[in-house]
């Protein structure tokens, strides 16, 4: 643990389906927004430009997950995590 602390705390995360799930969302939401599904909840506080506005977000961020899944890990990435599947003897 930390210096002065009792507990130590690490997560190791797997985001390589975030993607996929922003993805579903999006579909999702444009079957339900092209028939205007509950929109009109919505539309008596904010503009409706708002939902093409936060579609365009999100479409940028699942790109961006795209574009990082599919690079390549560096050398040195690769030896570390080659060293954390299969310790050494």
């Amino acid at each position: 643990p930390p210096v002065g602390q009792p507990h130590a705390c690490l997560a190791l995360s797997n985001n390589c389906i975030t993607a996929r799930v922003l993805r579903d969302l999006l579909s999702r939401f444009g079957r339900l927004y092209k028939r205007k599904a509950h929109a009109h909840h919505f539309t008596e506080y904010m503009e409706s430009s708002r939902f093409d506005e936060a579609k365009e977000a999100a479409e940028a961020v699942a790109q961006d997950y795209e574009a990082v899944q599919a690079q390549q890990p560096s050398e040195h990435a690769q030896n570390i995590m080659d060293q954390l599947i299969t310790p050494p003897a």
